[in-house]
């Protein structure tokens, strides 16, 4: 990882100021800041080309990649949010349930009668509201972030319960609606939500890497009381990852609504081991300080690729959370030892411990 004091002209001289570079030194550095993502792109390759080569009749076909988009989006936009809170050195349990309750809004206020896109935004709304209370406990009160969102966690899901009395409730009224068409309708083979998803990695990429928010989650996930002499406001940088995190869960919240036809109560039960695993898989530790949007999006891929390809090889379904863990472990030794050689590595913060210097 670059320090900090490199990155930012306050701690030394400006880039501009440097001395000129070679092209081959360039092109090092350029490969060393972007390990992550190349490293899990390289993964991804070479377990899709296994795959295709115990099955290549299968894999050969349009079907089984268009199959993986349906359900791709929803992993890749949480996990692409969640970057920022983790390389803050943060964690947030809760995404799973806020979907669950997002979905919940969106729902119900569109079977009342509300035009779908404005019962969209209120789920949104309800996503970041969400996020926004996780980061008053977490910035504000002093929980740890890990203690927070799981808490957090039980009670959206308690609710949703709670409101929906464990029923599900159709949405085939929704079913050739505009926002239906917009958010997750089909393009010849290729799913609509594939382009959200895809236009949100860019996004956040953006923001992650060139905007103060990125570069201030980072910097407090690095070091937390420099970034507090430099004039980074902690609370307020922990309260916007946290919402922005809570508005992608709304908006997931609405996807598996519309694609489902339907709502259920434990809509986002399943997400919260895999989208984890995606930002780990994509080279974002628990370290803080670092993190990669865009590895986070082939984590997501890795992810989302690996239960069929199991399927296809032959196995059987159980199958799926073994090499789960193993991929989850070995990425996190790749990424651990390069960051170490790199002289990047630090001691892991426990997760139940607030770090306030």
């Amino acid at each position: 990882m670059t320090s900090i004091q490199g990155d930012d002209p306050r701690f030394g001289m400006s880039r501009l100021a440097q001395p000129p570079v070679a092209r081959g030194d360039t092109l090092r550095r350029h490969l060393r800041n972007h390990r992550a993502f190349i490293g899990s792109l390289a993964f991804f390759v070479l377990m899709i080309a296994a795959f295709a080569a115990i099955s290549p009749s299968i894999w050969s076909k349009p079907s089984v990649y268009s199959a993986v988009a349906i359900s791709l989006p929803t992993l890749s936009i949480i996990a692409a949010a969640l970057v920022f809170v983790v390389a803050a050195g943060e964690i947030d349990l809760s995404f799973g349930a806020a979907v669950t309750f997002s979905g919940l809004v969106f729902s119900y206020t569109a079977l009342a009668g509300l035009n779908p896109f404005p019962a969209a935004l209120l789920a949104m709304l309800a996503g970041m509201g969400i996020g926004l209370i996780n980061g008053v406990l977490i910035a504000y009160v002093g929980l740890s972030s890990f203690i927070a969102t799981l808490g957090m966690s039980f009670f959206w899901a308690g609710l949703a319960d709670i409101l929906s009395n464990g029923t599900g409730m159709p949405l085939d009224s929704l079913q050739d609606s505009w926002l239906t068409i917009i958010l997750v309708g089909q393009i010849g083979r290729l799913p609509v939500q594939m382009l959200w998803a895809v236009g949100f990695a860019v996004l956040a990429n953006i923001l992650f890497n060139h905007h103060k928010l990125g570069a201030y989650a980072r910097y407090i996930g690095d070091n937390v009381g420099a970034a507090r002499e430099m004039g980074v406001n902690i609370q307020i940088t922990r309260l916007a990852i946290f919402a922005f995190v809570g508005l992608t869960t709304g908006v997931v919240g609405v996807m598996i609504s519309l694609i489902n036809v339907n709502f259920y109560p434990n809509a986002g039960n399943g997400l919260l081991l895999p989208i984890l695993a995606a930002v780990f898989v994509g080279g974002t530790p628990m370290l803080g300080g670092v993190g990669s949007v865009a590895g986070a999006f082939v984590g997501a891929m890795t992810i989302s690729f690996i239960s069929i390809g199991i399927l296809t090889s032959g196995f059987s379904g159980f199958y799926t959370n073994f090499l789960y863990g193993i991929v989850i472990v070995l990425s996190a030794v790749v990424h651990t030892l390069g960051a170490a050689q790199s002289g990047g590595g630090r001691k892991l913060r426990g997760l139940l411990r607030r770090d306030t210097s």
